[in-house]
């Protein structure tokens, strides 16, 4: 019997390191499945950034040859233009100098004649002031004039009725 006892121990040792080792196979299987998992992933991800970075690049190249092409039009459409040499410019500068100081000149002139203006405003008003003034003061006078006239007429008239009828 003893035998017997050995044996079973022996079995159930060995179901128990066989259960041991199945439950660690399976959380490294469990591992190995999470692990191919992240990489199927990864390797999607870097798939789809490898076609970003393509179409990436397409792009700049595409930038590339426009900004280059722009580049050539415009070194092409400078070189097609006639230099200019120094004489060329400071007989510019000079035409652009006498252009402004002649403008200078001009308007110096407008502003005498702004000014001359003024002053034949102001003498005009102070006439046009003078004769209203001349005008109302005249007609004052005229007026005082033809009253006393008027009543100095009338005088004569009674003087001369008095005279002419002697009273009887």
């Amino acid at each position: 019997m003893p035998k017997e006892k050995s044996k079973k121990s022996k079995d159930s040792k060995v179901n128990y390191f066989q259960a041991i080792t199945g439950y660690k196979i399976s959380l490294k299987d469990k591992e190995l499945k999470d692990a191919n998992e992240e990489l199927n992933k990864l390797v999607e991800r870097n798939f789809f950034l490898k076609e970003r970075t393509d179409r990436l690049n397409q792009t700049r190249l595409q930038n590339i040859h426009k900004a280059m092409t722009e580049y050539k039009t415009f070194t092409h459409q400078l070189n097609s233009q006639p230099r200019c040499e120094r004489d060329d410019v400071i007989i510019e500068l000079k035409n652009l100098w006498t252009f402004k100081s002649s403008l200078n000149k001009e308007l110096v002139e407008i502003k005498k004649q702004i000014k001359n203006t003024d002053k034949e405003i102001s003498q005009s008003k102070q006439a046009l002031k003078y004769w209203t003034n001349f005008k109302n003061q005249g007609t004052k006078d005229l007026d005082t004039q033809i009253y006393l006239l008027k009543k100095e007429l009338a005088d004569m008239n009674e003087n001369y009725e008095i005279i002419s009828y002697p009273t009887k």
